[in-house]
């Protein structure tokens, strides 16, 4: 973001394990960092429909059939250099956010 000099590095992790991942930034400055991610231990889960039309019909129940839900999480990583690693959840897509210290 050129405006906040915040940095956002983006990833997928479509193997059923955890990923270690390493990071190397140019230059020498210190950030704050955080990954918000979403990861399923169930790689069946589909799309069922638009749930806002099931809501809004009342002619049409609503039919919900997951098994785990799919919700973001946070983990933060505190305050990391040039270089860092992180290690990325099975079956999971995010977000690492570098904010300058």
């Amino acid at each position: 973001d050129t405006k906040t000099g915040t940095i956002y590095l983006k990833f997928v992790n479509a193997e059923a394990k955890d990923k270690q991942v390493s990071v190397s930034l140019n230059g020498t400055d210190s950030y704050t960092a955080e990954v918000e991610f979403m990861t399923a231990h169930d790689t069946n889960v589909r799309n069922q429909g638009d749930q806002n039309y099931y809501s809004s019909h009342p002619d049409v129940p609503a039919t919900f059939n997951y098994d785990e839900a799919v919700t973001p999480k946070t983990q933060r990583l505190g305050t990391v250099k040039a270089s860092f690693t992180f290690t990325m959840p099975e079956n999971s897509v995010g977000v690492v956010k570098l904010l300058h210290s």
